[in-house]
């Protein structure tokens, strides 16, 4: 698809059409900002709560977006994207394309978290070909990219914070 083509299809699709796909849960809370790239919802409309970003679903507008977002589109950003709430600038928590995966984050046990923080490592290590070790490990021994520490060390921070005694309380 040309880029006039998908530019158009970003700026007619609107925000309710993000997720016209998905059964979002009652007591999540639409906070969508006219001003925001993403609309938005927050679990509760409680300050402990989190705050999730939903992309569109069509690839060509997820294509759009992550370009205005991050001036590239050749590795899009994941469909939804968790912070706590009141983080709005900070890195999200936890990303996913897969919006069961996002339902489980969600849950309110520790280990949930942790087990999909697994495997999206595991997933990750596999991806670039790297041996898989604790993150902290992998951050001291292997030779890694820029690109490759800068996740690592994302993923450390979201690591510490799921296992937070805090972040038991979704």
């Amino acid at each position: 698809m040309s880029d006039n083509i998908t530019e158009r299809v970003a700026k007619h699709m609107k925000w309710n059409q993000y997720y016209s796909d998905l059964q979002i849960p009652e007591q999540w809370v639409d906070v969508s900002y006219g001003n925001d790239l993403l609309p938005s919802f927050t679990t509760s409309g409680s300050d402990d709560s989190y705050h999730i970003f939903i992309d569109s679903y069509d690839l060509s507008v997820r294509k759009s977006n992550t370009m205005e977002a991050t001036d590239q589109d050749e590795v899009l950003l994941k469909r939804f994207a968790v912070v706590k709430n009141g983080g709005e600038g900070e890195p999200p928590v936890f990303e996913t394309d897969d919006f069961n995966e996002l339902l489980t984050w969600l849950a309110p046990t520790v280990n949930d978290k942790l087990d999909i923080l697994t495997g999206e490592w595991e997933r990750y290590c596999k991806s670039q070909e790297l041996e898989c070790m604790s993150a902290e490990e992998m951050d001291t021994v292997q030779d890694l990219t820029a690109d490759q520490k800068i996740y690592i060390d994302k993923f450390i921070e979201r690591w510490d914070e799921c296992a937070s005694p805090e972040s038991a309380v979704s």
